[in-house]
């Protein structure tokens, strides 16, 4: 089952909505090139959710995988250190992303 949630809000600022566009796009990037990396054991997997649970495995901690291959979410992480230098030098802001990030992972 597939579950799907919309909601309607203003936007205030363009700024707002830039920020957000600049953050999809480095989880985007980050996650593409994961799977170039690991395409080869990816396109031997034939089920659609079967891959989508293969690259979650490689890029999510678990209880059973604390230690993924390329960590997305954890501090220190290549995706965590390149989103922090390039979004902004704020540490509240990078607080808020580095939640939004973790709230996304789950």
């Amino acid at each position: 089952m597939e579950i799907t949630s919309s909601y309607q809000v203003e936007i205030l600022s363009n700024t707002d909505m830039k920020n957000t566009v600049q953050i999809y796009r480095m989880a985007l990037a980050f996650v593409v090139d994961v799977c170039n990396k690991e395409w080869t054991d990816i396109s031997s997997i034939e089920a659609q959710v079967q891959k989508k649970s293969f690259v979650e495995k490689l890029i999510h901690p678990t209880n059973n995988n604390p230690n993924p291959k390329y960590p997305f979410d954890i501090k220190g992480s290549e995706f965590y250190k390149s989103q922090k230098s390039s979004y902004c030098g704020s540490n509240r802001c990078c607080k808020q992303l580095s939640q939004q990030l973790q709230e996304l992972g789950r």
